[in-house]
């Protein structure tokens, strides 16, 4: 496989919540068409998520617009077919929200062990914790 080939480009828009399903199932159609998955460096759940099965695009070469065949999603919150009809020997980017199970319900226990906080996340809700236990009482 090439370096700069085969890659699947994460599109972040919207919250927590759409960024959440975004990275599921993009990691979930990459891996099942046997590509890259990469997402930029500025990636929001980078800082909360242990998100290990990714490549981090630092510099934006990789994910560049200029390079990237992008694939609108046609329906929101619902299975779309021929979004993930694509060959996987180019460099894509799906966008949208892509807010559906059905996309990554495969992979959905891998997923599931990536969404574990980071250590410096636990440690920030263990501090919250204590404060809202101190006010309560």
């Amino acid at each position: 496989m090439e370096y700069n080939k085969h890659i699947l480009c994460l599109y972040q828009g919207g919250g927590l919540g759409n960024n959440m399903f975004q990275y599921a199932s993009m990691y979930a159609i990459a891996k099942s068409k046997g590509m890259r998955f990469v997402v930029p460096a500025d990636f929001d759940l980078l800082k909360i998520f242990q998100l290990n099965a990714t490549d981090i695009d630092h510099s934006g070469y990789l994910c560049d617009p200029k390079r990237v065949y992008t694939r609108p999603e046609k329906q929101c919150c619902a299975l779309d077919k021929n979004l993930i009809d694509f060959d996987n020997t180019s460099v894509i980017r799906l966008i949208w929200n892509l807010a559906s199970y059905y996309y990554f319900d495969k992979f959905s226990s891998d997923i599931r062990k990536q969404y574990t906080f980071e250590e410096r996340t636990q440690v920030h809700i263990y501090e919250i914790d204590q404060i809202t236990c101190r006010v309560r009482h």
